[in-house]
């Protein structure tokens, strides 16, 4: 959905649907709406209800202001009331009929004056009728634009307005109105899809990481398993249970049968997750806690945690801190004798490694770079917690011995 917002304010909102989509907080001003919004009936078309002597319609009116799209519903005709200065209450809802169904979807309003309880778009106004017997021009009930609500999938959406009027005395009436409403952005549910697909994503994320190195262990799959347990309550979900251990069982099938390799399946895990930056932070630290899990970060997983970290789009410095988070200095291994690359072979090329230094780093750059994380883990070595203080304490030693090998 399109919004052009004219106002300071943002207001918060948290509307939850079957799929388990949250809303985010939008700012949102009733009469500077973008969007298309038009009526099926307008004019003399509309629902009428009676009651006793009254005889009103609903009716709505499209309004352009400012280029933008607003649907106005109103109720026109008389209302008789037993007496004068009487306080009426109307209630509009807004549901889904677009496919038929015998139950209508629901319609979610975006900001916290319109979606009750359960999210769905509600709109409740209150109006003092000075007269016990009026004949309204224009009884105004409601408003409904794109940006307040949000249809359970894109494209063109019927729907129904349903007006409830009540005053001290009793219900007054009821009436519906059908109108259609152009969804331009991702409906409720297909934003449920595309969330599911993105926590799938990051157990294939992680799946790649874990098997860069040809196999998964057994302390990798035990962190596999607590870490999605604990952050995605699968003990308790079983649906949610079900579709991680398909995605985790699919992922080692496709990677041990050699339809897909590591490298291929970390790259199309990431673009499924790199469009929520909550899971995608997420993903890259479930990875370095799996690769760290037996103690240790091969050369192939520190490569596969870079390029990882690249395909979700994490920021540098938001990598070295969770890497200097969840992962020891003294957990690099040394390189393997025998091995044809020289730059393993060389204590240099290990401490980079171990010390997270951005790439390409030489010369003056470097030895700035070094003296800024030497104050940094000096400052750490008076910590009360033993385990940051001897952390701090290896890492000034690695941070002293590369400023000895390139000076």
């Amino acid at each position: 959905m399109h919004i052009q917002d004219l106002t300071p304010s943002v207001l918060p909102i948290l509307a939850a649907n079957d799929s388990g989509w949250i809303c985010c907080a939008l700012p949102i001003a009733l009469a500077v709406i973008a969007g298309i919004v038009n009526a099926v009936s307008k004019g003399g078309g509309g629902a009428t209800a009676s009651a006793g002597s009254n005889s009103l319609k609903l009716l709505s009116e499209e309004h352009r202001i400012g280029g933008a799209a607003v649907m106005r519903f109103f109720l026109r005709g008389k209302m008789s009331l037993p007496t004068s200065s009487v306080l009426v209450r109307s209630t509009l809802t807004i549901v889904d009929i677009t496919d038929g169904t015998a139950v209508p979807q629901r319609v979610l309003g975006l900001d916290q004056g319109h979606a009750g309880p359960d999210g769905a778009f509600v709109e409740v106004k209150q109006t003092l009728v000075e007269s016990a017997l009026t004949d309204w021009k224009v009884f105004n009930v409601g408003f409904a634009a794109e940006p307040l609500v949000v249809c359970a999938r894109r494209g063109r959406r019927k729907l129904r307005a349903t007006v409830v009027l009540h005053s001290p005395f009793g219900q007054i009436g009821q009436w519906e109105h059908d109108f259609a409403l152009e969804e331009t952005s991702m409906g409720y549910l297909e934003a449920g899809k595309r969330k599911t697909a993105a926590k799938l994503g990051v157990a294939r994320f992680v799946v790649a990481i874990a098997a860069c190195d040809g196999t998964i262990d057994q302390r990798e799959g035990e962190t596999i398993q607590r870490l999605f347990t604990d952050r995605f309550n699968l003990k308790d979900d079983g649906e949610a249970r079900s579709e991680f251990k398909t995605a985790f069982r699919e992922a080692r099938e496709s990677l041990a049968a050699g339809t897909r390799r590591p490298s291929d399946l970390l790259s199309q895990a990431a673009e499924d997750i790199k469009s929520d930056a909550e899971l995608r932070q997420l993903a890259f630290e479930f990875a370095v806690q799996v690769a760290a899990a037996d103690g240790t970060i091969a050369k192939a997983e520190q490569a596969m945690l870079d390029k990882g970290a690249q395909a979700l789009g994490l920021a540098d410095e938001d990598r070295r801190r969770i890497i200097e988070r969840f992962v020891r200095v003294d957990m690099y291994a040394p390189a393997l004798p025998g091995s044809s690359s020289k730059a393993e072979q060389s204590e240099e090329a290990r401490l980079r490694s171990a010390l997270q230094v951005p790439e390409g780093l030489r010369g003056p750059a470097l030895s700035a770079w070094l003296t800024a994380e030497y104050g940094k883990w000096n400052g750490r070595v008076g910590l009360p917690d033993a385990a940051k203080r001897d952390e701090a304490t290896k890492r000034l030693a690695h941070i002293a011995r590369l400023r000895s090998l390139v000076s």
